[in-house]
């Protein structure tokens, strides 16, 4: 367990992992010294950072610092650039632990504002249950699940496919064709861009990722 303090020698860390509970240093300790806020959120939206900007900017109230423990598994373009900007000139008295998943996608801009912390022997390589199911349907029924959830607006369903792609990519990328894995690596990076037409990228991905009876 490494001490707290060698931990903040930077003002703003990220830590991948699955949860809080796998950080590799004590919040309760933390806690001795620095006021704890917690945030948690499937996917971190530019509301919500605004909101901890605002924060961010308050003088904590029992202690000489505050610290912001925020635990996501997406984060959107925006608010990663609103993050971005808090941490280019981050108020003195306020700490940032940035937790997220070994899948989660940062801005190498953002990224490049933290010292980041690998836990690597709990990091999760588990796929989410929703793109296993996705990965077993004929092209016909992932069509069909595409568009249910396009036409609902289901932006959670569409980050947890995300997720699972991006996470089966790592672990199969070299049992594939290497043509299949740059075009569903582009479909990929093309999906978190501003306007993008996430229903046409899925319907390609659909197409794309070998059927399990298939050779791939």
């Amino acid at each position: 367990m490494a001490h707290n303090s060698a931990m903040f020698l930077h003002q703003a860390i990220v830590c991948v992992a699955n949860s809080h509970l796998e950080l590799p240093f004590d919040i309760a300790e933390l806690a001795l010294e620095s006021e704890i806020v917690n945030i948690s959120s499937p996917v971190l939206s530019i509301i919500e950072v605004r909101t901890l900007i605002e924060q961010a900017y308050q003088t904590p109230f029992e202690k000489a610092t505050q610290t912001f423990i925020i635990e996501v598994t997406q984060i959107t373009f925006e608010a990663q650039n609103a993050l971005l900007k808090i941490l280019e000139e981050p108020p003195v008295t306020s700490r940032f632990i940035l937790i997220i998943r070994p899948d989660t996608t940062l801005l190498p801009t953002l990224r490049s504002r933290l010292q980041e912390i690998i836990n690597t022997n709990k990091a999760s390589s588990t796929l989410p249950e929703e793109f296993i199911n996705f990965l077993q349907f004929p092209i016909c029924k992932r069509m069909a699940v595409i568009t249910k959830i396009t036409k609902n607006k289901d932006v959670m369903a569409l980050a947890v496919l995300a997720t699972g792609l991006s996470l089966w990519l790592s672990q199969n990328s070299s049992l594939l064709k290497p043509t299949l894995t740059k075009q569903l690596l582009w479909c990929l990076s093309t999906l978190k861009m501003r306007g993008a037409g996430k229903k046409m990228l899925w319907e390609e991905i659909a197409f794309l990722l070998p059927l399990l009876n298939e050779p791939r």
